[in-house]
């Protein structure tokens, strides 16, 4: 049998919201890389049903979605084999695509895996008559809200309402588009509203934003000494506690107790003092948003790092990990990525990147964001001009969903 040891592959996950946009779940999308698919030795439907099995197999469902769930596409063949026996079912929605008919191995395939305790999830949903059977079966409808007018939505809404689902709202491209949705009864949301700003002329930072950003234009500021560091940390009650709470964790297996700042920031090293004092100091910084959009901007900041490094000259690992961290601040304080940035007083390189995504940088920072929404196009296009092999990118995403499950942890 082919696995992903003989047919490479990639995967991206895309968060699952609940009404309190909190995380629910993660949808794994999972693709051949160019050179996989450019051999054309396999059926394209059997390939991408291997490369999922095999990906799970070979990384696990916690290494990608640590405690939550995966939803995982099934395709009418994958439904109706014995493969899908691997995937634990207190851990996984089962999502059939919306080709799979409701034909009778269908269901009785359906039945059989709800009664195992799977959960089965309606793929961009289109109401139909012969379709009734499998929604007595399913737990979660799918419906794709972008190619929808709301009076659409609300018919669609209306015909699902006598059966036992719950409802997902994907592709929710905007703050309005989720507030209508919530308000027609949705569960479960997905797409990217939570990372684009709401904009709302006229506002001014609350004081603890203000602060929050003076701290990080001194935390990225090469200019900054380490002396200068040390005082940033310790003025500062949140930071100190924190990080002697990092250092102390079990997690870090030190073997004594760090007692103090300044013992902290020279365990660490500038670098590091410089990478975990900004991942905290920009989770202030969002208030009130979904605590998956800085966890999305850490994966971003990992990823980006972890690229630069493979790459080398000309993106410095460092930079890199910045860009990544601040490529979402400008959802995080509703106003266009320039305004949010003035106050960092940034210019240069890493600016262009942030602004334009433009030079070295901005290609770097490219690939993540591609990575991220599954656009493999994209994906491959932006490879090339970093210089990065697939593999290098399959195991710099793994370590970036890897690394910050690890650090919710400690």
């Amino acid at each position: 049998m082919t696995t992903s040891r003989d047919v490479d592959f990639h995967v991206a996950r895309q968060p699952i919201l609940d009404r309190s946009l909190r995380l629910y779940a993660y949808e794994l999308l999972f693709r051949p890389s160019a050179t996989a698919r450019s051999a054309g030795t396999l059926d394209p439907n059997l390939m991408a049903s291997r490369v999922i099995l095999g990906a799970l197999g070979d990384i696990g469902l916690e290494g990608l979605v640590g405690e939550h769930r995966a939803f995982v596409n099934m395709t009418r063949d994958l439904l109706l084999s014995a493969a899908h026996e691997v995937l634990p079912p207190g851990a996984t929605v089962l999502e059939l695509l919306e080709d799979v008919p409701a034909d009778d191995e269908v269901l009785e395939a359906v039945e059989a895996l709800s009664r195992r305790g799977y959960r089965i999830a309606l793929d961009d949903f289109v109401y139909h008559p012969s379709l009734e059977p499998l929604l007595e079966l399913a737990d979660i409808v799918k419906l794709d809200v972008l190619e929808m007018s709301f009076d659409e939505i609300e018919r669609a809404v209306d015909k699902l309402r006598p059966f036992d689902v719950q409802l997902l709202a994907e592709r929710v491209e905007t703050h309005e588009m989720y507030q209508r949705c919530r308000g027609m009864g949705f569960d479960y949301f997905q797409g990217y509203f939570f990372a684009r700003p709401q904009i709302v002329a006229g506002r001014t930072l609350p004081h603890g934003q203000v602060t929050a950003l003076e701290l990080l234009r001194l935390l990225n500021d090469p200019g900054t000494d380490f002396d200068e560091l040390e005082a940033v940390v310790s003025r500062d009650m949140s930071l100190s506690y924190r990080l002697l709470r990092h250092l102390n964790s079990p997690a870090l297996g030190l073997r004594r107790k760090v007692t103090s700042s300044r013992e902290a920031l020279v365990l660490l090293g500038e670098r590091n003092v410089r990478k975990w004092a900004s991942l905290v100091v920009f989770s202030s910084v969002g208030g009130d948003k979904p605590s998956e959009l800085l966890k999305s901007a850490q994966v971003r900041a990992r990823m980006c790092e972890q690229l630069a490094v493979a790459a080398g000259e000309p993106v410095a690992p460092a930079t890199a990990f910045t860009a990544g961290l601040f490529s979402l601040l400008d959802a995080l304080l509703d106003r266009p990525m320039e305004v949010a940035l003035a106050p960092l007083g940034l210019t240069g390189d890493l600016r262009e990147a942030l602004v334009d995504g433009s030079g070295p940088l901005g290609d770097v920072l490219a690939v993540a964001l591609a990575w991220e929404r599954g656009d493999w196009d994209a994906v491959t296009a932006r490879r090339e001009r970093v210089a990065v092999a697939d593999e290098v990118l399959r195991r710099c995403a793994f370590d970036a969903f890897q690394w910050v499950e690890a650090l919710s942890d400690s």
